[in-house]
């Protein structure tokens, strides 16, 4: 692949003028209706955008770009993926964003080198448990689709540092979900979830935690061992208590409390010292309560509204 151009290509007119030379070729916004096999003689591609077109089929031999990086597909009609779409033993980045896809091929945890995957905005009802088997994945997207449960397994996935399941029918994560080491952000809001792993502090690397528009009445106590944790949005639940320990989230900068069933929080939120902003609106304070509030978070700003 020495001296391989580093120009990109929008169009294959101009290149299949000299194949050899084309490592990222941008297809978007051409009316496509088909995946144009011309593409597969670019044996050098290491970038390929075909997203926002009518394409509904992927084809079989699509493994032969084996030297292929990124392939954007999003935006488009795809139902299935052929199976041979995990032989892409150089694919690092997949994403199949806003397609009709019902389902992932199970050899879809054959990728050897992928490390980002979207497959938001699909009609997903499952996700396969080889998927995680992907070890060398760091983003997964799974939000906007009727999923029902995360895979079991999803533990294995040893270097996701961004999970993002939001906007499904999720009503728990699965236990294994506290053994990822290095999970820096989870958003599973919008979903129908009503209580979470009871040891969910193990996830020490967590810094972004959404769990906005859900369905918890309470939080775990382990909760409070995130000491990493910076943003915490839980609005929109059930929640009639936090957990005495609150106090423990010394790095949270940001805290979302509001919609929820509080008529009181523990005396500990005064440790929160680098909390810059909590929303507490639409709650069942009293105003006493209010004003004994105001008096332990006197350096950060608190919306009531």
């Amino acid at each position: 692949m020495e001296n391989i151009s580093t120009e990109v290509f929008y169009s294959l007119e101009a290149a299949l003028k000299n194949p050899e030379a084309v490592s990222r070729l941008d297809l978007h916004y051409k009316n496509l209706t088909e995946f144009p096999k011309e593409i597969l003689k670019f044996k050098n591609l290491v970038e390929l955008s075909i997203y926002n077109n009518y394409i509904s089929e992927i084809p079989e031999d699509i493994y032969i770009l084996e030297h292929l990086r990124k392939l954007d597909i999003s935006g488009n009609k795809i139902k299935t993926l052929p199976s041979s779409i995990s032989k892409l033993n150089s694919l690092e980045v997949l994403i199949l964003s806003w397609n009709e896809i019902c389902e992932l091929p199970e050899s879809i945890g054959e990728f050897k080198k992928l490390k980002i995957l979207s497959v938001s905005n699909n009609n997903l009802c499952k996700i396969p448990e080889t998927l995680c088997e992907i070890s060398t994945l760091e983003e997964l997207v799974l939000c906007e689709n009727e999923l029902l449960n995360l895979p079991e397994s999803i533990g294995n996935l040893i270097n996701l540092v961004e999970l993002r399941a939001c906007s499904g029918y999720l009503k728990q994560l699965p236990s294994s979900i506290t053994k990822l080491p290095k999970l820096e952000k989870l958003e599973v809001h919008q979903n129908h979830i009503t209580s979470l792993p009871e040891d969910i502090g193990n996830i020490k690397t967590l810094n972004k935690l959404r769990l906005y528009n859900n369905l918890l009445t309470k939080l775990p106590d382990s909760i409070c061992e995130l000491n990493n944790l910076e943003k915490l949005i839980l609005y929109k639940n059930e929640l009639k208590a936090l957990p005495e320990n609150i106090g423990k989230l010394t790095k949270l900068t940001e805290l979302n409390l509001s919609v929820n069933e509080l008529n009181k929080l523990p005396d500990s939120i005064s440790e929160l010292k680098n909390l810059k902003t909590i929303n507490l609106g639409r709650n069942s304070f009293s105003q006493e309560t209010k004003v004994h509030i105001q008096s332990l978070l006197q350096h950060t700003s608190i919306n009531w509204s």
